[in-house]
């Protein structure tokens, strides 16, 4: 089976679940489909219909107490030390992207 057959194949899967009023796990069983194989397509075929956005980011060394928390919109958070010069904390942010 090719990838893209593969794509399609998950792509129709995905569209019966969320057709059917069940929850992923009960659609999942129901359908002798392995949960954590669902949720690998979902968000491996998700991630290909958005598009990467750039959120800029402005550091004001005036309200930095203790640490800067960033949290990204898909959850992750990252914490960095109040003493990291602004420079280390954009070159850390432009490794995370």
């Amino acid at each position: 089976m090719s990838f893209n057959h593969k794509q399609q194949h998950w792509q129709a899967v995905i569209e019966k679940q969320s057709q059917s009023g069940l929850t992923h796990a009960k659609f999942c069983q129901q359908n002798d489909i392995k949960l954590a194989t669902f949720y690998y397509w979902t968000k491996k075929l998700h991630a290909k219909t958005l598009p990467q956005q750039v959120h800029p980011l402005i550091i004001d060394d005036e309200l930095i107490t203790q640490k800067v928390i960033i949290t990204s919109l898909s959850g992750l958070r990252v914490a960095f030390p109040a003493d990291l010069p602004k420079a280390q904390i954009h070159h850390w942010l432009k490794t995370f992207a």
